[in-house]
C-alpha cells in the first residue's frame, strides 16, 4: 500500500513540477518574440495619423488633429497608466527638463500621451495626468496637457505612423515598447525623434524650436534606450515563475513525508499480553536461566 501511494505522489509531483517549467519557457519565448518586435522605425518627414480618433479625460471624442494648434509645435508619447517601470520615468524626466527649460505646456507647446492599452480605465488615465502635472513648474496650463485612450485600431494607426512598434505579452501582462518622444509640427509633420530617457533639456528646447518653424530636424537624439518590460521586468516574471515552482515542489515534499509518516500514527499498537501469558514468559525465562547456571556448574 506505501508503495503504491509513494509512486502515485512521485507521478502527481512530477505533473505538478512540469507545469511551471512550461509557463517559464513559455513566457521566455514570448519575451524574447515581443524584443524582436518592439522598436522604433524612423519617419522623419512624415505625417502623424492626424483623423484618429480619441477620448479626452472629458469624455469627449475627437480626431488628433483637434488637439493641435497653429501657434505652436506638439510633443508626442506613448504610454499607459499600468506600465510597471517605463512610462512613469519617462514621463518624470519629461517633465523635469520640461522644467529646467522653462518650457510651459498649453503656452509653448502642447503635450500628448496616447494610451497603448484601449482597455485603460478614465480614472487611471487621470491619475497618470495629475502625476505628470503635479510635476510641472511656472504657469503651465492643464489644458495644454493631453491624455488619451481610444480604440486599438486608432492606437496603431498613431503607432504605425511614427514607425514605433509595441506589442503586448500575455504571459506578464504588459506591454513591450520603447521610451519615445516625437517633435511633432502644428501640421502633424515628424520634425523630430527624441529617444531614451537620458534627455537634456538643451535637446527638448532646440526640437520644439525646429518644429515651430516647421521644419524636420536633421538627426534624432538618440541615447540609450530601453524597452518597457524587457530591461528589470523579466527578471520580476522570471522570480514568479520560479517561486511557483519551489511552492509547489514544497507541497510535494510535505506530501511525500506525510505520506512515509502518517501509515505509522494510523498503524495499530501490538495486543497487551494476558497476566497469564506474562507469568508463562517469565517462568519460561526463569527456566531457561536455571538451566544455564545447572550447565556452568557443571
Amino acid at each position: 500500500m506505501i508503495k503504491q501511494l509513494a509512486i502515485l505522489i512521485t507521478m502527481t509531483t512530477a505533473a505538478l513540477l512540469a507545469q511551471p517549467a512550461t509557463v517559464w519557457a513559455q513566457s521566455y519565448v514570448e519575451l524574447q518574440d515581443a524584443k524582436k518586435a518592439t522598436g522604433v522605425d524612423e519617419k522623419s518627414g512624415g505625417t502623424v495619423a492626424l483623423k484618429s480618433r480619441f477620448m479626452d479625460l472629458s469624455g469627449n471624442w475627437s480626431s488628433l488633429k483637434e488637439f493641435f494648434f497653429e501657434d505652436r509645435p506638439v510633443f508626442l508619447s506613448m504610454n499607459y497608466a499600468d506600465c510597471p517601470q517605463l512610462c512613469q520615468n519617462q514621463l518624470r524626466i519629461l517633465a523635469e527638463k520640461f522644467n529646467e527649460a522653462e518650457m510651459v505646456p498649453g503656452k509653448d507647446f502642447e503635450f500628448i500621451s496616447i494610451s497603448l492599452d484601449p482597455r485603460e480605465a478614465d480614472i487611471r488615465t487621470r491619475e497618470v495626468k495629475q502625476n505628470f502635472s503635479r510635476l510641472l513648474t511656472g504657469e503651465a496650463d492643464s489644458d495644454g496637457i493631453h491624455f488619451l485612450v481610444g480604440k486599438k485600431a486608432d492606437i496603431d494607426a498613431v503607432a504605425n505612423s511614427i514607425g514605433f512598434k509595441y506589442v503586448y505579452v500575455p504571459s506578464a501582462g504588459h506591454y513591450s515598447h520603447a521610451p519615445l518622444c516625437v517633435a511633432l509640427t502644428a501640421e502633424g509633420k515628424i520634425s523630430r525623434y527624441i529617444h531614451g530617457l537620458a534627455i537634456e533639456a538643451s535637446q527638448l528646447e532646440e526640437s520644439m524650436k525646429i518644429a515651430q518653424t516647421g521644419e524636420v530636424a536633421e538627426e534624432s537624439v538618440s541615447m540609450f534606450a530601453y524597452a518597457c518590460l524587457l530591461f528589470g521586468v523579466n527578471p520580476g516574471q522570471y522570480t514568479k515563475n520560479l517561486l511557483g515552482l519551489m511552492k509547489i515542489a514544497g507541497v510535494a515534499t510535505v506530501i511525500l513525508i506525510g505520506a512515509c509518516v502518517i501509515p505509522f500514527w494510523f498503524r495499530a499498537p501490538p495486543a497487551a499480553k494476558s497476566k497469564s501469558e506474562e507469568i508463562a514468559t517469565m517462568d519460561a525465562d526463569h527456566a531457561a536461566v536455571s538451566f544455564k547456571e545447572k550447565e556452568s556448574n557443571a
